[in-house]
């Protein structure tokens, strides 16, 4: 049997060497590609080890043609026994070694894919930023007897009994989210972020948050950005759960601990502290009345509505069919903008659209409160904002109705009915419209109420 001497199998060592840390970074690559392991840095951090382990071993090699090949047998043992073990190093161990690390330890493929649809998905605008988790709210009973200010009950059954529990909320914060450090733990990886959400109460007056979460939050089937009021009986989404807000009241049965003698004691401060306050879905002060969104460009068609009343406290606006006014047009995005209805008036803000919000020709920033009168661009489309009517009583119609009809029998001539007060009309153009768009719109200061006696005096 032929014996092979030791630069023919030093050779084959340097040689082997580079062959094994191309064919790990070749095998790491296929990896990556096939199972979908590993983020961008860990691929880049085993690749560039395997690229540099395979350029380190050309000094090996050198030393094989300049100093083996030459002295030959005349070369001491301490350096032929650190050429040997440069080689094993760079040339087999760093190679395998990236290689079983990656295989092993590398992000699994789903964590890729959230980590993937996170990057390329844009901040939610009105996003609110989460509290701090040493928040002294997180601890603070909202109320002075320790009683809980409200439930969220379960509507959809789930599998164990605990997660159909209705979950009592008690402190003056509460938060929602996938990890354990939260209020309320929602254990749903794919459709509820690590801080999704925040229920707070204060002064009797319940908000809503959003986190700017992955999958955002419903409340009534509509989506919300930012902070919102609640109400009771609001059905609030998160994910894959369904809850329904059950707020506190005097007498009330949805919460338990609300009624009891206990509360037969409060003094009458402490029941108008827990009263729930105006909000948004509540009844309008005299400076804000009712409105209604009228379709005047666009998104025309049969069967379509043209006018669309905003009653709820979120109305959304987009192609969605889900859509409070769902608009069938290409440049309208399937959630376009959303109108909120506050104390003091309508508020719209633009949801991150392609083409954008305008008011009065104005492009939008930033939330913007809407009046009587102004017209809304979305895309292609142009919206109206009108007051809704008031509708006249039937008593008052027939009165106007008798009024106008002529009495037989009688001899006046139209001449001598009372003309009637001409009519005028004030047409503003929409550059000056436009201008007055943009500054800052006040109340007008209310007047003091006269009384008879000071007509009288007056005449």
């Amino acid at each position: 049997m032929a014996t092979i001497d030791f630069p023919a199998w030093y050779s084959a060592g340097v040689f082997g060497g580079i062959a094994c840390a191309l064919l790990s970074a070749i095998a790491i690559a296929t990896w990556a590609l096939w199972r979908r392991r590993g983020v961008t840095g860990e691929v880049i951090a085993a690749l560039l080890v395997c690229v540099v382990a395979s350029a380190l071993d050309i000094g090996p090699l050198l030393w094989f043609i300049y100093r083996l090949n030459v002295f030959g047998p005349t070369l001491g043992a301490g350096e032929v026994g650190a050429a040997l073990a440069l080689e094993a190093l760079v040339g087999w161990v760093a190679p395998l070694a990236a290689i079983c690390w990656y295989s092993l330890l590398a992000t699994p493929a789903a964590q890729v894919a959230l980590a993937a649809q996170a990057a390329q998905r844009p901040p939610r605008q009105g996003a609110v930023s989460p509290a701090a988790l040493d928040d002294p709210a997180r601890a603070r009973a909202a109320l002075a007897d320790g009683q809980p200010w409200g439930l969220l009950t379960p509507l959809d059954a789930a599998a164990d009994a605990s997660s159909a529990r209705p979950i009592a909320l008690i402190h003056a914060l509460t938060l929602i989210g996938r990890e354990q450090d939260n209020d309320i733990v929602l254990d749903d990886d794919d459709r509820v972020s690590r801080r999704h959400a925040e229920l707070r109460w204060e002064r009797g007056r319940v908000e809503f948050a959003d986190y700017g979460s992955l999958n955002g939050t419903r409340i009534n089937q509509q989506a919300v950005r930012g902070r919102l009021p609640l109400r009771d009986g609001d059905v609030i989404e998160l994910g894959g759960r369904r809850y329904r807000l059950t707020l506190r009241a005097d007498g009330a049965a949805g919460v338990g601990a609300a009624s009891g003698p206990a509360n037969a004691a409060e003094p009458a401060d402490a029941a108008m502290e827990t009263r729930k306050t105006a909000s948004a879905s509540g009844a309008f002060s005299l400076g804000a009345p009712a409105l209604q969104m009228t379709l005047i460009q666009g998104a025309s068609g049969a069967g379509q509505p043209t006018t669309w009343p905003l009653a709820a406290p979120v109305v959304t606006i987009g192609r969605d069919s889900t859509c409070g006014i769902a608009l069938a047009d290409p440049s309208i995005s399937r959630q376009h903008a959303q109108i909120t209805r506050q104390p003091v008036g309508y508020f719209i803000a633009d949801l991150q659209s392609s083409n954008g919000v305008a008011v009065n020709g104005a492009r939008l920033s930033a939330p913007t409160q809407i009046f009587a009168g102004d017209v809304v661009s979305l895309g292609d489309v142009l919206l109206r904002c009108e007051q809704v009517p008031e509708t006249q009583p039937a008593e008052t119609q027939a009165e106007a109705a008798t009024a106008k009809r002529p009495v037989p029998g009688s001899t006046s001539s139209p001449a001598s009915q009372p003309a009637e007060a001409p009519s005028f009309h004030l047409r503003i153009s929409p550059q000056w419209r436009a201008s007055q768009s943009s500054r800052p719109r006040l109340a007008p200061p209310r007047l003091a109420p006269t009384t008879r006696a000071d007509e009288d005096a007056r005449d």
